[in-house]
């Protein structure tokens, strides 16, 4: 029997994440790889956040960014997306950034990723997470995946 991808609990409070995005298809895609490096060129070293919504047919939108206040201004270019306060499954990613893919494969995919969690389902209404920590720039700290839960339907 496989193991089941450790994985905790968390809720988390309403957050306002403000900066640079794309469309992207699933699975490695260069057009994040661009947007992270046009993003960390003008971003000192600060949490950030990779955040996935508006999924249609195997696109979705990629946003690069930061936490940023209600009503603060934003530079040129940069949108803001409001990630509602919800219950997630925060998953790890050890390892090179390049094989994030694998990780959300198995996540997704596998019977012993999202689909073990007892009582609770993906909320594909709201948007996923990849949390960088503020020493990620300079290879320090895992990236943690937050996919958002709703409560089974029965």
């Amino acid at each position: 029997m496989a193991k089941r991808l450790a994985y905790t609990i968390t809720h988390a409070p309403q957050r306002l994440i403000a900066g640079l995005q794309t469309r992207a298809t699933i699975g490695p895609c260069a057009a994040i790889h661009e947007l992270w490096h046009q993003f960390c060129s003008n971003v000192g070293a600060k949490q950030s956040y990779g955040v996935c919504y508006d999924f249609m047919d195997g696109v979705y939108t990629y946003l690069a960014g930061l936490d940023v206040k209600v009503g603060e201004p934003l530079p040129d270019g940069w949108v803001s997306i409001a990630v509602p306060e919800q219950s997630f499954a925060v998953f790890e990613h050890n390892g090179d950034l390049s094989t994030i893919s694998n990780t959300w494969s198995a996540i997704v995919d596998s019977d012993d990723g999202i689909k073990s969690i007892e009582g609770e389902a993906w909320d594909h209404s709201a948007p996923t997470l990849e949390v960088f920590p503020s020493n990620f720039k300079n290879g320090g700290g895992p990236v943690t995946i937050w996919i958002p839960l709703v409560p089974k339907a029965t």
